[in-house]
Parts: C-alpha cells; sequence; structure tokens
C-alpha cells in the first residue's frame, strides 16, 4: 500500500481538484446517503475524539454512494479506503485539525462536496 504522502504527491503533480467537480445529482445522492449515516453513526459525537474514524467512514460511505452512478470508475472501491488506523498513522495532527473542521462544516451543513474535495481526502478516494 503506498503511502498517503507519495499519494499526495503524484496525484498534485497529475491532476487538479478543481477538474473534478460532482454533478449536482451525484452530490444529492451523496449528501442523503452521509446525512443519514452521520447521524446513524453520530459522528458529531465521534468527531470530539476520533476524527480518523469519522473520516475513514465519510470517505468510506462517500465511496459506496459514489459507486451506484457514473462515476463509479472514477472513485475507489470502499473496501480500497485505507483504514483507521492507517489514516491516523499517516496524517499529520495539522492534517487531522484541517479535516476535522471541514467535517464539522460539513455536518452542521449537510453539504459533503467540501470534504469530498478537500485536497487531503481527494487523494484517498481518487484512484492514482
Amino acid at each position: 500500500m503506498k503511502s498517503i504522502r507519495s499519494s499526495f504527491k503524484r496525484a498534485e503533480a497529475q491532476l487538479p481538484i478543481s477538474t473534478v467537480p460532482l454533478e449536482p445529482e451525484h452530490l444529492n445522492l451523496v449528501n442523503v446517503a452521509m446525512n443519514t449515516r452521520s447521524k446513524t453513526k453520530r459522528w458529531h459525537n465521534l468527531l470530539q475524539t476520533d476524527v480518523s474514524m469519522v473520516l475513514y467512514d465519510t470517505l468510506f460511505c462517500a465511496s459506496t454512494a459514489l459507486q451506484s452512478t457514473s462515476l463509479r470508475d472514477r472513485f475507489v472501491a470502499p473496501e480500497a479506503i485505507r483504514p483507521t488506523g492507517v489514516l491516523d498513522r499517516e496524517l499529520s495532527n495539522e492534517e487531522k485539525a484541517e479535516l476535522g473542521i471541514v467535517l464539522r462544516r460539513a455536518l452542521k451543513n449537510g453539504n459533503w462536496e467540501d470534504i469530498i474535495l478537500h485536497r487531503l481526502s481527494f487523494f484517498l478516494l481518487f484512484p492514482f
């Protein structure tokens, strides 16, 4: 398994994030799935103690929702998402804090596009 850092560097050189916007129908599908799962799994409470777990669950849920769309080949399969322990080890404290802010905003607004297209999670969701 390649490290997150090497994936970031390779992907940054290959593809700017702005080239992969989510179409409204895809975003709506993801938002419905994510908002439902966030309530079921109580991400808001879990985010207080474990950003890596919420990030993993967020990426897994987004990937799962997108597998039923025409974008399925542009995202990694849910089972290819790095496990929580790997995310926890490979992301710095600053990166976890940054993702925590974006996750809190997504939870508050019910719109998950920012976390999906965030520069850090972007490289975890897209195969390079």
